[in-house]
């Protein structure tokens, strides 16, 4: 029982109960709803989902998977700020882009800012236990 207790308690268990309930919810919303709606909510999730298995499954190429996966989801938000400019046709990184960013970010709602940050943790998680493991694979090739 306290193995198990242990086990429930660790990051990565805790990230994929929260991708599993997310999936599931995200999937009920997407039953409910016409076929033809386009359900960012539910590629999202799969998309975390994914990443959580991998991250679960902690073997090397699982965590490269988990990274890229994960990593796409800030890697998005990085370019609409960037194209922002672009399409405002405001100077990059002034204080008009940002603040018109941020404005933007204030209307979209809580959602995107729960994905964000969590797929932050599991990128940091995953890029983390990529470069531990390879760090502990070249010290047990140095050691005769």
């Amino acid at each position: 029982m306290r193995k198990l207790c242990s086990n429930l308690l660790e990051p990565r268990a805790i990230i994929l109960g929260f991708t599993i309930f997310y999936f599931i919810w995200a999937l009920l919303t997407w039953i409910r709803d016409p076929l033809w709606n386009y359900h960012r909510e539910l590629f999202v999730a799969i998309v975390l989902l994914i990443s959580a298995l991998a991250l679960v499954i902690n073997r090397r190429w699982s965590n490269v998977l988990a990274a890229v996966m994960s990593g796409q989801l800030p890697f998005a938000f990085f370019a609409e700020f960037w194209m922002l400019s672009e399409y405002a046709e405001l100077r990059p990184f002034s204080s008009r882009h940002i603040k018109a960013w941020l404005w933007g970010l204030s209307n979209v709602g809580l959602k995107p800012l729960l994905w964000l940050g969590l797929s932050i943790i599991m990128m940091s998680l995953a890029v983390a236990s990529i470069l531990l493991s390879h760090a502990a694979r070249r010290h047990s090739s140095v050691q005769p």
